[in-house]
């Protein structure tokens, strides 16, 4: 019974997605601002990872929600809403990659501290230094490792999930995902700024 439960909410979540979906591709204000309220943060998230520190990322997030908007009337509810999104945003960054010619690449990092003693600005510039470390040592992948790694690892799809959003097979996500982890884990133990997001993300 509890699982039968679950099968019926899983269904009618996705009929409403489906209704959601078509809403906006017919031009709905409402429908397309909902849709894109809720696709939005992870969809920036993906991206992130995926183009490593580019300051064109904003850019890259707004056409990826173009096409996303524009392909709403093809979503069918045959995989979750968030995971068919996904794969139009990973066809859209590697357009990107591959009309710009991107190359996975070492971004130059400066700090430059004052004087004063402003825990709050310190612990900004912390941050700040960490997500530009991260994206450092996930560019020197390549966009295929990085992707997994982005997918798996920083957003927890599953494997299944991410096979799906890149058109392979498992497989191959398990041994791009072995390879990028070896790798991380060879660049990462050099920078103890990362130590402990290895061990969280890596683990």
């Amino acid at each position: 019974m509890e699982q039968a439960g679950k099968s019926n909410t899983w269904a009618a979540e996705r009929r409403q997605d489906v209704e959601l979906a078509r809403a906006a591709a017919s031009g709905d204000g409402h429908a397309m601002r909902r849709l894109a309220d809720r696709l939005l943060d992870s969809i920036r998230v993906l991206l992130r990872g995926l183009v490593a520190g580019d300051s064109n990322l904003d850019d890259y997030v707004q056409e990826s929600m173009i096409e996303i908007l524009l392909a709403a009337g093809s979503y069918r509810g045959e995989s979750k809403l968030e995971t068919w999104a996904n794969r139009i945003a990973i066809r859209t960054a590697m357009r990107y990659v591959k009309k710009q010619r991107w190359r996975a690449r070492i971004l130059s990092f400066t700090t430059e501290v004052d004087g004063r003693s402003d825990p709050v600005a310190d612990a900004e510039v912390d941050r700040s230094e960490i997500r530009k470390r991260i994206e450092h040592a996930l560019g020197a992948l390549s966009l295929e490792r990085r992707m997994v790694v982005t997918l798996r690892l920083m957003l927890g799809y599953s494997v299944a999930e991410v096979a799906e959003m890149m058109e392979t097979s498992q497989v191959t996500v398990r041994n791009r995902l072995f390879l990028a982890r070896k790798d991380l884990r060879r660049r990462m133990r050099k920078d103890p700024v990362l130590r402990d997001w290895m061990a969280e993300v890596l683990r």
